[in-house]
């Protein structure tokens, strides 16, 4: 377990790392076990926030309005996080997007390798395949106080415990080498169009599972398909042949 780190959550206006927007910041600094401190912020994307997104998070185009923009506080994020360690829940995807927005403001001196860990990938290897490995799940199956799911600053925190409790489980038991940090390096995303043939399968699997998605499956990439039925088939499994 390493001792010192920042544990990072965006909440985003869709899964694009270069159409969508970060709405909201979160991060909280740990060192030795201790809250050294926390970071949160409400960002104006300038556009208007969907309703499935105001479902998910509870975050509405009225409360951001009068908040700030994303170029005047990625500075002033960039320098709490630090060189330190960053920790996060399928951390890619929050890297991504702090990735795209910093080359788009400007500020690609910030654009480096992060060191990173994932919780998501660690509970991928050390839980067993059956058990949903979403953050909200993961909360309940360990006794983690969840309040705020889906708020940037209530996420990392319970991301920080989550990490805590796996170290304590898996760390001793030969499965050390997965909590050790790994060099992120991400560049800007352009996204291709998602094939049919790509989309339809995502709504066979939606609907074989009886789930409803969270996006407008019509208007996703490439890329966005190919994670969301990953997600799926993680969670869920594969759909099985009749």
């Amino acid at each position: 377990m390493v001792n010192r780190y920042v544990v990072i959550d965006l909440e985003t206006t869709g899964l694009s790392p270069e159409r969508d927007k970060i709405i909201e910041i979160g991060a909280v600094k740990i060192e030795n076990g201790i809250l050294m401190g926390t970071y949160s912020k409400l960002v104006n994307p300038n556009v208007e926030i969907s309703d499935r997104i105001v479902e998910i998070t509870g975050i509405t185009s009225d409360m951001i309005k009068k908040c700030p923009f994303i170029g005047e506080v990625l500075q002033e994020f960039m320098q709490f996080v630090g060189d330190s360690i960053i920790i996060g829940h399928s951390i890619k995807f929050d890297i991504s997007f702090l990735v795209n927005a910093l080359y788009k403001e400007g500020l690609s001196e910030y654009v480096k390798g992060y060191e990173t860990i994932d919780t998501l990938n660690i509970a991928r290897k050390c839980i067993p395949g059956g058990v949903s490995k979403r953050l909200a799940d993961l909360c309940v199956m360990y006794g983690i106080e969840d309040k705020e799911h889906h708020r940037a600053l209530n996420d990392a925190f319970v991301t920080h415990k989550l990490y805590e409790k796996l170290c304590e489980i898996y760390e001793n038991e030969g499965e050390g080498i997965i909590f050790k940090p790994e060099m992120l390096v991400c560049k800007p995303y352009k996204d291709k169009e998602a094939p049919k043939g790509q989309i339809k399968f995502l709504k066979e699997l939606l609907r074989y599972h009886n789930l409803t998605s969270e996006y407008d499956i019509d208007k996703m990439s490439q890329r966005e398909v190919s994670r969301y039925v990953d997600k799926i088939i993680l969670n869920y499994g594969r759909m099985k042949k009749i």
